[in-house]
């Protein structure tokens, strides 16, 4: 019986959908897998995991508010990934690449730094 109860347990949570620290749905397994990269690769408070979950509660309520319907499959991938270029995964996890902004400019604005 106690084996019966402990199947019967396991089948339950995995039947419930997992969800982020701050209760964002994880109901796909890409969502799964997104998220468990984001914590772990991701530490930089500013622009890491936690700023993802930040960017995906503030789109949504900000949506909602103004009565639009929102795609959460697309929300969360845009919430959970689109830092992850400013990322370097070849050193020091969660330290930004150093980007030239005056250079990018330059070669965007016809050879002009701004």
């Amino acid at each position: 019986m106690l084996a019966q109860s402990a199947v019967l347990a396991a089948l339950l949570a995995a039947a419930q959908p997992a969800q982020t620290a701050t209760g964002v749905p994880l109901d796909a397994r890409w969502k799964v897998t997104t998220y468990d990269l984001a914590r772990s690769k991701f530490h930089q408070p500013a622009w890491g995991w936690q700023h993802s979950e930040r960017n995906y509660r503030i789109a949504l309520e900000l949506a909602r508010g103004d009565g639009l319907r929102v795609d959460t499959d697309v929300l969360f991938a845009a919430a959970f990934l689109h830092d992850a270029d400013s990322l370097d995964f070849l050193g020091d996890i969660g330290a930004a690449r150093t980007i030239s902004l005056t250079g990018e400019s330059a070669e965007t604005f016809g050879g002009k730094a701004m």
